[in-house]
């Protein structure tokens, strides 16, 4: 699955353990670049959500049509499915036929 990211710093974060670690801790820098490669190798989002990788779940409120995968009971990874045709929304189209997502934040949403 490609990657995609919604901002520079959340690339940052997700790329260079050295910035990772210095915004979350290096358990939490190493959970990120697990993780990001684990998504990656993935072909899918079907994939993704019917093995529940990492606790993933479907989001509702504000952060509605994107998913979360857990890095510890704290933090968690945001991502939001690409869809290429604006027209769409989620429910149109076949998780099996999303290869591609948007990394929306790493953050604790719970508080």
């Amino acid at each position: 699955m490609d990657i995609h990211y919604d901002k520079k710093k959340i690339k940052k974060y997700c790329e260079i353990f050295k910035e990772a670690s210095r915004q979350y801790g290096t358990d939490i820098a190493r959970k990120i670049n697990q993780w990001i490669s684990e998504l990656a190798a993935f072909e899918n989002l079907d994939e993704v959500v019917s093995t529940y990788f990492k606790g993933c779940h479907l989001l509702k409120g504000n952060r509605k049509g994107c998913y979360a995968v857990d890095l510890n009971n704290q933090y968690r990874i945001v991502f939001k499915p690409y869809i290429e045709d604006l027209s769409l929304n989620l429910d149109d189209i076949s998780m099996e036929d999303i290869k591609v997502i948007i990394i929306k934040e790493i953050c604790d949403y719970h508080d």
